[in-house]
């Protein structure tokens, strides 16, 4: 009678069928509860494309970073499948966090997954609408990206509203937004949307063309530094202020704040 004696497997074929049935248990569960759950991706299995924001601050991110190092991380990305089996995973919503968890040298990150979308305008409307919702686009950015996807999906205003959630009239403003050159769009780049809305009306009736870009206006009071946001001492004399500058300060005082509430959020 003829006996067999079965050899162990070496360590090398027990740690492929551990991280084989990481893989398969992950595969398992999207395929179960789709975007409804959390699962852990690791970082290299993440392809990522182009966003609709155009604009990353490294200070921003120092601060998630230290803020997801010690409290964790709040939201999780937002990925979804490709056919690539190298990179089965490309980002959609989080970049700033995908940044972040690489400064942190983590490995894996949660994230949510959503079936492959093959059409890139959608992708980008997934995108735009997460950061409209977090209030994390700037008005520039936000333009931008509602124009690019209103043209290639061809939508009307009425029915770009419904997908994204912002009224017809609110879409009419950020195609005037849109329509500003280069220059201008750079110079206003951390300028709050009212203050676009306040130059593209002082620019219109061309009484005072460029107004919000002289050194006398809300933009020269308020700044962004390496280390963080400064705001230029303010004094309201309401006997010898025009409306026009209480206007101006008014503002600058809300992107102050604005920026400021955001650099906390990036804390928690």
């Amino acid at each position: 009678m003829a006996f067999k004696i079965k050899k162990p497997k070496s360590e090398l074929f027990r740690m492929t069928d551990a991280i084989r049935s990481a893989d398969d248990e992950t595969s398992i569960n999207i395929n179960r509860h789709g975007d409804e759950i959390i699962v852990h991706i690791e970082l290299n299995k993440i392809k990522v494309e182009n966003q609709v924001r155009q604009s990353f601050n490294d200070d921003a991110i120092n601060d998630l970073a230290s803020s997801i190092k010690s409290e964790g991380l709040l939201y999780p990305v937002i990925v979804m499948k490709t056919e690539d089996l190298d990179t089965p995973y490309t980002l959609l919503v989080g970049e700033n966090r995908y940044r972040a968890f690489q400064q942190l040298g983590k490995e894996t990150i949660p994230a949510r997954v959503k079936p492959m979308i093959k059409s890139h305008s959608e992708r980008s409307l997934i995108q735009l609408t997460e950061n409209i919702q977090r209030n994390k686009l700037s008005a520039i950015d936000t333009a931008n990206s509602l124009k690019t996807i209103k043209k290639e999906l061809k939508l009307t205003h009425e029915k770009l509203s419904e997908r994204i959630g912002l009224s017809p009239d609110q879409l009419k403003k950020y195609s005037r937004i849109s329509s500003l050159t280069k220059k201008e769009q750079e110079s206003l780049k951390y300028a709050s949307f009212k203050e676009i809305m306040n130059f593209l009306t002082i620019k219109n009736k061309k009484s005072a063309p460029g107004a919000l870009l002289s050194k006398n206006n809300q933009l020269s009071l308020f700044k962004e530094t390496k280390n963080g946001v400064e705001l230029k001492s303010i004094k309201l004399n309401f006997n010898k202020i025009t409306l026009e500058e209480l206007e101006s300060k008014v503002e600058a005082c809300e992107t102050f704040l604005k920026v400021a509430r955001d650099r906390i959020d990036s804390f928690r």
